[in-house]
């Protein structure tokens, strides 16, 4: 397998931790920096696994601040028949036909500076959905942010 701008496949995985119960910019910056250093770092924006029967659930903007901080495009990836079972490692100790759909990169270097906007993250956030709802088949999604509210249900 070949990653977009690496000429080999990265053997360094690392996982950063995420406080879910509130924003955790200690996790945001650990992004930003491993972006910058060119490193990849995948990111639910609806930030949780969607165990739903929806397609997407409204996404939250951590992709897109994360993006606009480090200047980097972002790279819509729909990940389709995964098992989870609730637990981190479950998920790999359950035999599945997993399929990744890697879309094009979207390029929102017109937005660099404007990170700080909330109308700017809303607005890339839906358009990040609608690129992973068009790699799943479905161009005709409606997608939705969360509420500034809003908490990922368990």
């Amino acid at each position: 397998m070949r990653f977009a701008g690496l000429s080999e496949t990265p053997a360094n995985v690392r996982l950063i931790p995420v406080n879910r119960g509130a924003y955790d910019t200690g996790a945001t910056k650990a992004a930003i920096r491993i972006v910058e250093q060119g490193g990849l770092v995948g990111i639910f924006p609806e930030a949780r696994v969607n165990i739903s029967d929806q397609l997407l659930l409204p996404g939250r903007p951590g992709a897109a601040l994360i993006a606009l901080k480090a200047r980097v495009p972002v790279v819509p990836c729909y990940i389709e028949n995964a098992p989870y079972d609730g637990t981190a490692i479950g998920c790999m100790l359950m035999p599945a036909s997993v399929r990744l759909t890697i879309g094009d990169p979207i390029d929102i270097s017109a937005y660099y500076d404007q990170h700080g906007d909330r109308e700017v993250l809303d607005k890339l956030t839906l358009r990040f959905l609608a690129a992973i709802a068009h790699l799943a088949g479905d161009d005709d999604f409606q997608p939705q942010v969360a509420g500034r509210s809003a908490r990922p249900e368990a």
